[in-house]
Formats: structure tokens, C-alpha cells, sequence
């Protein structure tokens, strides 16, 4: 129960850095604190979707249907069609700097728990033959 309290405020604390940030880049005074809530509001969401929201399932017909590890293997395809999205977006400036710096953020961790967890069950086999 406590994880589902922590991953629904990690989201919308997320949302809300991510819109205190937009509104302080429209400032060059604000860019160092954008910086930080952009930071810390990009972290938030990866720790509410790519951390907590795989715990919770739901049963169905004797199963148990439940959120996918979004940094396993078969994830590759999102991972690479966020990527392209959030590059045309930046090439079509569809978003502010504080937004990019959010959605960078969380890129980067997602991208880091992929290297690290998704790639193991290619490489931790090649390394251990």
C-alpha cells in the first residue's frame, strides 16, 4: 500500500516540478533552480513509472495481468520511439527548456536501468562462456 501512495504522489509531484520549472525558465534569473526541479521532477516520474508501477497487477481469469519492466529487452521499442519523439520534438522546439531538461531526465535514468538490466540477458551470458 505504501509503494501505490509513494508511485501516485511521485507522479504528480513529477507533473508539478515539470510545470514550476516551465514557468521559471521564462526567466534567465531562474535557469539554475528550472535546472534542479526539472532534475528532481524527471526522477520522480522514472521512480513512479519505471520503478513502482510493475509491483501492481491485477487478476484476471486466474491470472495476473500487470505492468511490464520498461527497461527489460522487450521494451527496446519504446525506448528508441521516446527517443525519436523527444528528438523532433527538440528540433521543432515543442517544448521549453525546463520540459526538456525533465523529459531528458527521465531518459537518462531509463536509459541507465536499461544498459544496466536489459542488456544482462545478452551480455551476462556472453560474459560468463
Amino acid at each position: 500500500m505504501i509503494r501505490l501512495i509513494y508511485m501516485i504522489a511521485a507522479f504528480f509531484g513529477s507533473l508539478i516540478c515539470a510545470a514550476i520549472s516551465s514557468h521559471l525558465c521564462k526567466d534567465e534569473k531562474n535557469t539554475v533552480k528550472s535546472f534542479w526541479i526539472s532534475i528532481a521532477g524527471g526522477t520522480l516520474l522514472w521512480q513512479s513509472v519505471g520503478e513502482c508501477s510493475w509491483h501492481f497487477s491485477l487478476k484476471c481469469e486466474n491470472r495476473y495481468l500487470s505492468f511490464a519492466h520498461i527497461e527489460n529487452v522487450s521494451s527496446l521499442f519504446l525506448l528508441i520511439l521516446f527517443i525519436l519523439l523527444l528528438g523532433y520534438c527538440a528540433k521543432r522546439k515543442a517544448f521549453n527548456w525546463g520540459i526538456g531538461i525533465f523529459l531528458f531526465t527521465f531518459l537518462i535514468n531509463w536509459g541507465g536501468h536499461f544498459i544496466q538490466i536489459g542488456t544482462y540477458p545478452i551480455t551476462g551470458k556472453a560474459a560468463v562462456c
